[in-house]
C-alpha cells in the first residue's frame, strides 16, 4: 500500500480554467490533482537531461567552496595530529634523558667538571693590569714649584 504525501500550491485561475476545459473535452475520469501531477511528471521526464545539466552546474558552484573548506579542515587536522605526535616524542625524549641522568649522577657531574676545564683551557686567561701605586702625599706638603697661578702663568 502506498501512502501519498499531499501538498497544496496556488495556481493562476486562468491556467486552472484551461486545465478544467481540457479535462472536460477529453471526457477523462481523472481528478484535477492527478491530471496536474501527470503533466508535471511528463514534463520532468521529457526534459530530464536539460534539468540535470542545469542542476549539476549549480551544484558545482556550491560544491567547490564546500570541498575547499573540507580539504583545509583535513589539512588542519593532519597538522594537529603531527604536532601532537612531535610533542609526545619530545616529552618521551626528555623523560628518557632525565631517567638516564638520575641513574648516573656522578658521571653527569664529572662531565660538567670536564667541560668547565675545557672551557677555561680554551679561553684566554684573565689578566689583571697592575696599576703602580701612587706616592702618598699630604695636603700639607708644598710643591717644589712655587707658582701663584695655575700652570705657572702670571697675570
Amino acid at each position: 500500500m502506498r501512502i501519498r504525501e499531499k501538498t497544496s500550491f496556488t495556481m493562476n485561475a486562468e491556467t486552472l480554467e484551461i486545465l478544467r476545459s481540457v479535462l472536460q473535452d477529453l471526457h477523462e475520469r481523472v481528478s484535477m490533482v492527478s491530471y496536474i501531477d501527470n503533466i508535471i511528471r511528463e514534463h520532468l521526464r521529457a526534459h530530464r537531461e536539460l534539468l540535470n545539466q542545469a542542476s549539476a552546474k549549480q551544484r558545482r558552484k556550491t560544491t567547490i567552496p564546500f570541498m575547499m573548506t573540507t580539504i583545509l579542515l583535513c589539512v588542519l587536522l593532519l597538522l594537529g595530529i603531527v604536532w601532537l605526535i612531535l610533542g609526545i616524542a619530545y616529552s618521551y625524549e626528555r623523560w628518557r634523558s632525565l631517567s638516564l641522568s638520575e641513574d648516573k649522577p656522578a658521571t653527569r657531574t664529572q662531565q660538567r667538571v670536564e667541560e668547565a676545564h675545557e672551557l677555561v683551557a680554551r679561553s684566554k686567561g684573565l689578566t689583571t693590569h697592575v696599576i703602580p701605586p701612587f706616592p702618598v702625599s699630604s695636603v700639607a706638603e708644598e710643591s717644589k714649584y712655587e707658582c701663584a697661578y695655575f700652570c705657572g702663568a702670571k697675570r
